[in-house]
């Protein structure tokens, strides 16, 4: 191996590593059930490191279903995550969660929506404390039309009409 190659390879390969913040929102609306389906994929280390600058030093294993972990996962995206229907702030329903792997997992809610589904406007500041560089993208399936919206840092509300 020339120094030219001993030198230049392990330098791209370590510049070439960063960080990646992003969640992910999947949204269904679900007309003949009347609700709005909602899988949110977080990491955990992310997770670990907003809980950790709010001075909560947890570790997410195992059961994320657990009492204990519950309440925190639900407090923590009950204060960065919301969504208003057609102008009106809804409740979310916490379902559940699920480890995807050992990195990620995902959070499930629904919501009622008594009318129809003409306005989205989703508030999500998720991570935003941990990395300037995070990245909250929503996927919203209407029915008969798929829209997207990203919002960071500078935005963090954004509506989507259908």
């Amino acid at each position: 191996m020339n120094l030219f190659n001993f030198l230049i390879i392990p330098f791209v390969l370590l510049t070439s590593l960063h960080d990646y913040h992003v969640s992910i929102v999947e949204m269904t609306y679900k007309r003949d059930l009347g609700k709005i389906e909602i899988s949110q994929k977080l990491f955990a280390d992310d997770f670990e490191k907003a809980l950790l600058m709010q001075g909560l030093v947890i570790k997410l294993e195992h059961d994320l279903n657990d009492e204990n972990s519950k309440n925190v996962i639900m407090a923590y995206l009950n204060k960065h995550f919301s969504i208003e229907i057609n102008g009106n702030l809804t409740e979310m329903q916490f379902l559940g969660t699920e480890w995807e792997d050992y990195h990620s997992f995902y959070v499930f809610w629904e919501l009622n929506v008594s009318d129809s589904l003409e306005e989205i406007t989703v508030i999500n500041d998720v991570f935003l404390e941990v990395s300037t560089d995070q990245q909250n993208m929503h996927h919203i399936d209407n029915g008969d039309k798929k829209k997207s919206l990203l919002l960071q840092l500078g935005k963090t509300k954004g509506s989507i009409t259908f």
